[in-house]
């Protein structure tokens, strides 16, 4: 399932970078920075992931973008629940 269709930027010290290029994360040139696809499992890169939303997409955080906040808790939608998983937030 793919949650968006903006690249997963990672946190990925210079010493790891050999690890999340093997587990098939992508050099950014012109951020550089390592990312990953949309559609990746994102399980394989938790401890690289960033903590905010200014660093998961390098827009800052607003309403339009936080589907968590918008989300029902009592009928959560898939896509709301993967989203909120990468941001730290289970539902």
């Amino acid at each position: 399932m793919q949650v968006n269709n903006e690249n997963v930027y990672l946190n990925t010290p210079f010493n790891e970078k050999d690890i999340a290029k093997s587990l098939g994360a992508r050099w950014d040139m012109t951020r550089k920075q390592w990312y990953v696809l949309p559609d990746t499992n994102l399980k394989l890169f938790e401890k690289w992931l960033p903590t905010s939303q200014t660093e998961l997409t390098g827009e800052p955080e607003s309403e339009a973008t936080e589907p968590c906040l918008n989300a029902k808790i009592s009928k959560p939608q898939s896509h709301d629940a993967a989203l909120c998983s990468v941001q730290g937030v289970f539902l």
